[in-house]
Order: C-alpha cells, then structure tokens, then sequence
C-alpha cells in the first residue's frame, strides 16, 4: 500500500515525527494511529519514502497530489 501526501518542510522532519507519535503512541497523527491500529510496521525513512516530486507548497503541489493520487487508484 502507500501513502500520498504533502508537506512543506523535509519529508525527513514529518517521518520523525510520525516515528515519535508511533513510538508514544500519541493520537495527534492520524498516520501513527493508523500504523499502530493496523499493525503495519514501519522503518526508517530510507526504507519508508520516497520523495515523487519536490516543488513549493501552493497550487503546483496540489496539483501534483491530485496526479499521484489517480496514478495509484488505477493500479489498484
């Protein structure tokens, strides 16, 4: 499965995070309560992301999402 989203600072900084949140098990990430909930197991960022296009916060990347999202939903 994957997971298609934005953020406009370093994927690195939100994949810290999120560890951190799976880690304490904090509710304030949807995507830490959906790996612990689920059972998915998780790993570095390394092993985890994969960065699909850099570009500005804004329309552009909107845009970008939208794209990667309908790419997906047809292989699935």
């Amino acid at each position: 499965m994957v997971y298609i989203g934005q953020s406009g600072r370093p994927i690195t900084t939100r994949h810290r995070e999120h560890t951190r949140y799976i880690r304490t098990n904090n509710p304030k990430s949807a995507y830490a309560m959906h790996m612990l909930n689920n059972k998915h197991e998780y790993g570095t960022a390394n092993e985890m992301l994969k960065l699909l296009k850099p570009c500005n916060k804004g329309l552009k990347m909107n845009c970008w999402e939208s794209f990667y999202h309908r790419t997906v939903d047809r292989r699935l």
